[in-house]
């Protein structure tokens, strides 16, 4: 019923996903812990909770669309993604939302991220322990730093930004 009502003014391409979708997938509702998570992080990797509002920055953030728990040691993060391209879970995103997790539940020592490409039924995952924290840690930090200096170089009136298109354009913070 859900998904018909979804349907009802969908265009023709995202009525072929919803239908795909509705094919593919059954969930234990026990098991699900949350869908749109929203994590804030500050600088320590220490969870915000209302950024912004009780002076605390968020530093790291992401939105997970389903996070389900499986124990309350393993966890798994379902992406969904509408691609024409299946890609492997080698992302950032992989790496970065698994993080972001064990970093607000402590008692996490392993969690599964899953990209779903719904449009073909078909799944990629990658997993990640506890202690593969500190290099997550480590690749969250860099990665801010350059995003920084890039937002730095927009923000200047030295724009002599080289262009190196590729499949990463889609994320490019200079959009």
């Amino acid at each position: 019923e859900v998904f018909d009502a979804l349907m009802k003014g969908a265009g023709a391409e995202a009525r072929e996903v919803l239908e795909k979708f509705r094919d593919d997938h059954a969930f234990d509702p026990e098991k699900i812990l949350a869908t749109e998570l929203h994590i804030a992080l500050d600088d320590n990797f220490l969870p915000v909770e209302c950024p912004g509002i009780d002076g605390r920055v968020a530093e790291y953030e992401g939105t997970l669309d389903l996070v389900m728990l499986h124990s309350v040691t393993e966890a798994e993060i379902c992406d969904w993604k509408s691609y024409y391209q299946i890609i492997d879970a080698d992302t950032f995103q992989s790496k970065f939302y698994p993080l972001l997790l064990m970093c607000l539940n402590p008692s996490l020592e392993r969690v599964t991220f899953v990209l779903e490409f719904i449009r073909y039924g078909v799944s990629r995952n990658v997993e990640y322990t506890r202690k593969d924290v500190p290099r997550l840690k480590e690749l969250a930090q860099r990665e801010r730093i350059r995003q920084r200096k890039l937002h730095e170089l927009a923000a200047s009136d030295e724009r002599d930004l080289k262009v190196s298109p590729g499949r990463h354009c889609t994320w490019c913070p200079l959009l």
